[in-house]
């Protein structure tokens, strides 16, 4: 329910964004000590073409041992909802809000995506707001694929700020970078023998990257 719509399960060649990340709430610690998660309610449906659904979950507060210091973790309220509408006959669009907010901070992120399919070929959109206080920054990412009987096109592209952080609610690590990425090439398919497909493809990526936080 939370995830952008247009991932492609069978070729995964468009990823959008994995903007929540349900393992940071009651998240574990290098020295095995774990967040405790004192309440957690949700609640998913179907109205029409809507889908929807949310979660609450309140956290408590924990002390824990990183690099031989000792560190403190909050009591934190996640929050999340999610709008989901289909469009025409095998498309969507959808909205989805996830948010973390401690004594003295408040993270998250707001997020618009959608995937507009035909028989044989996606089109598929995610743009992306940052919440860090007062600050925050955008991530997009967009794909297309069109594959035919004898032939394949693919392009993605992917933009992340350089102060896109959802550290606390997703998992986007690779802030600061730039990617774009198309594939072509022919297809045989064959009705008989061992080999049942084949598929040659060439393309190119360009990559530019602002920030190495490793």
């Amino acid at each position: 329910m939370f995830r952008a719509s247009g991932k492609q399960r069978n070729m995964g060649f468009y990823r959008p964004l994995e903007l929540f990340y349900s393992r940071r709430i009651g998240k574990q610690f290098a020295d095995g000590t774990t967040v405790p998660i004192n309440l957690g309610t949700k609640a998913f449906g179907r109205y029409k073409r809507f889908e929807y659904g949310g979660f609450l979950a309140l956290t408590g507060a924990k002390e824990y041992v990183e690099d031989d210091s000792v560190w403190f973790e909050p009591r934190a309220q996640f929050v999340s909802g999610r709008l989901k509408k289909q469009i025409m006959d095998n498309s969507s669009a959808g909205i989805l809000f996830v948010g973390k907010r401690t004594e003295n901070n408040v993270y998250g992120v707001l997020d618009i995506d959608g995937a507009i399919r035909g028989t044989n070929w996606q089109a598929a959109y995610q743009l992306a707001r940052s919440i860090e206080n007062q600050r925050g920054d955008y991530a997009a990412s967009v794909g297309f694929t069109h594959v035919q009987q004898n032939w394949l096109n693919a392009v993605r592209a992917r933009y992340i700020g350089e102060g896109f952080d959802i550290s606390q609610v997703g998992y986007v690590p690779w802030r600061g970078t730039t990617e774009f990425t198309f594939l072509l090439g022919p297809r045989w398919y064959f009705e008989q023998g061992s080999v049942r497909s084949i598929l040659l493809y060439g393309g190119a990526m360009l990559n530019h990257e602002k920030v190495d936080a490793y």
